[in-house]
């Protein structure tokens, strides 16, 4: 039995891919994205699914591809702003800031809000590296999984 392209070339695809990430112009969309992503999530009240829905005719004039990516990033910098004002001001604007704000506030009011936001970023940043490779490498194996058990 064949394979389907989708699964017989996923490996190829993902070198094809990384060749595409690294050029300038989607290193400047995933910045501006998560730029605008931080600002967004940090305003109470605001987070990275309201950024999306807000800023969503910004990508009709970008490639697909681009959108998609400026799109990920805003939601993504979303997460890290909402810490940003749970941290110093003690106000989660969302649900996934309230254990920023039950952990990191205390730092701040002891004046360590340096390290709170540090550990903040790098934990959200170590998330998005691990997440991204793990999820690649499930998804694959899942669909192997599902077009075994659908053929049979």
């Amino acid at each position: 039995m064949q394979q389907p392209l989708f699964l017989k070339d996923v490996y190829e695809l993902d070198l094809q891919i990384l060749a595409e990430i690294l050029s300038p112009s989607v290193f400047l969309v995933a910045f501006v994205g998560v730029l605008i992503g931080i600002f967004v999530g940090a305003i109470p009240g605001l987070n990275g699914a309201v950024g999306i829905s807000l800023l969503l005719p910004l990508t009709f004039t970008l490639e697909p591809q681009l959108g998609i990516l400026l799109l990920g990033g805003i939601y993504m910098g979303g997460m890290y702003g909402g810490s940003i004002t749970a941290i110093l001001l003690n106000v989660p604007g969302d649900v996934v800031a309230a254990p920023a704000a039950m952990e990191g506030y205390p730092l701040t009011k002891q004046g360590r809000s340096k390290e709170a936001l540090y550990y903040s970023i790098f934990s959200s940043m170590l998330g998005g590296f691990v997440g991204g490779p793990c999820t690649d490498i499930l998804y694959t194996s899942t669909c192997r999984i599902c077009l075994k058990i659908w053929t049979c």
